[in-house]
């Protein structure tokens, strides 16, 4: 974060913390959060607007290092550009005492010329590429995601994540397990003029 502006609010029942204004990854994220004293459930709602893909991968590689998680693998980041940007936005609640139980939905909008490079974009770009079906050189390149999700517990489920670029569409819809790396998913390719 290179700044934030908000209140934090506590009483014997709850702690809310209401930010308006976060400088994160080179976008703008607001935040609120209740945490229930009680029964140790939490409320979340963020939305991230403009943050730079490549700051926020790092960031992402930092904090699960810290925390001795490893929901990404570390591998080299410099094929991801400078200039991807990202939109995300989610509301969810669980448990806080195990982050792996919330559930909630989201929205996702991202812009990177290397995009097809990000690893789960990659894993499914060269897995397109394998099938035995003649596609013109550059057609499984992409530069946009866009989709609803919903999180519940470990896993990410969509319907229709869309990732498209100059030559061809993929619409996508399944599920990604955080726990175990588990990748379920049926995408459907449309090629431009096709």
């Amino acid at each position: 974060f290179s700044s934030l502006k908000g209140n934090i609010t506590s009483n014997f029942e709850t702690i809310k913390f209401m930010f308006p204004f976060i400088d994160f990854a080179n976008g703008r994220l607001t935040l609120n959060l209740t945490i229930n004293n009680i029964n140790n459930l939490v409320s979340l709602s963020f939305e991230l607007i403009n943050a730079n893909i490549k700051s926020l991968y790092l960031s992402f590689l930092n904090f699960q290092e810290e925390n001795k998680h490893n929901y990404i693998d570390s591998n080299n980041s410099d094929f991801i550009s400078n200039n991807g940007t990202l939109d995300l936005k989610l509301n969810a609640s669980g448990s806080l005492e195990d982050f792996s139980l919330f559930k909630g939905s989201g929205k996702i909008t991202a812009y990177d010329k290397e995009l097809s490079k990000l690893e789960l974009l990659g894993f499914l770009s060269r897995g397109l590429s394998e099938i035995p079906i003649p596609l013109p050189t550059g057609t499984l390149n992409f530069n946009k995601l866009e989709g609803l999700f919903e999180l519940e517990h470990n896993k990410i489920k969509f319907d229709q994540f869309v990732l498209s670029g100059l030559f061809s569409k993929i619409e996508n819809r399944g599920s990604f397990n955080f726990s175990n790396g588990e990748l379920d998913i049926i995408s459907k390719v449309q090629l431009i003029g096709n």
